[in-house]
């Protein structure tokens, strides 16, 4: 934390390829979409972003501060407390919305965002975006029970960002939608009439 600029957060594991990838992505969406999938760093294998998670979203994320000048190594370290922080807010956003409560909400925001099995993989830089889970599944739940479209649009399109930051996340959140649908189903039938 007090060199975040030129030191990874949790040192080595899945960071310098993580680092490498979301600074590739947010590059080569803006000066070279042609060659999104083909990467400098996996030679002689072309089009190597399709062997491993993509990033995509992530890239977007970090191209401003990027062109800004910040080091990508600042940019990945923003980015993996940032994540931390956003699931955390929008958990505690979710927990509200459903329960009217401030104090549960604030146990599951913080729950959410320190869990211990999201600290034991914090040096994967993937796993831990999962900052869109609560407005996925917050938008998905309000489709649900009032049918505006407006919400599955927004459903729709944080389960594709999900998808586009990191894949196994992705699956992960459209399992835990079908048991949404299927709780729903199961205990409010009539709000699917």
């Amino acid at each position: 934390l007090l060199h975040p600029a030129r030191t990874l957060l949790v040192g080595l594991g899945d960071y310098p390829t993580a680092t490498s990838m979301v600074t590739w992505n947010a590059w080569a969406t803006f000066h070279a979409p042609g060659r999104l999938f083909q990467p400098p760093f996996f030679y002689p294998y072309s089009n190597g972003v399709a062997y491993q998670q993509s990033a995509f979203f992530t890239g977007l994320l970090a191209a401003i501060p990027l062109s800004l000048g910040l080091a990508p190594v600042h940019t990945v370290n923003l980015l993996l407390l940032a994540s931390v922080v956003t699931s955390g807010a929008l958990t505690y956003f979710l927990a509200y919305s459903l329960t009217s409560q401030v104090l549960p909400s604030l146990l599951a925001g913080v729950v959410f965002a320190f869990y211990p099995n999201r600290l034991d993989h914090i040096g994967q830089f993937t796993y831990q975006q999962a900052f869109l889970f609560p407005l996925v599944v917050w938008a998905a739940y309000r489709f649900l029970l009032r049918g505006r479209w407006r919400d599955l649009v927004l459903a729709a399109g944080g389960l594709w960002a999900q998808m586009l930051s990191s894949l196994y996340n992705g699956y992960a959140l459209s399992l835990l939608l079908v048991a949404l649908a299927a709780a729903i189903l199961l205990l409010r039938p009539e709000c699917l009439t």
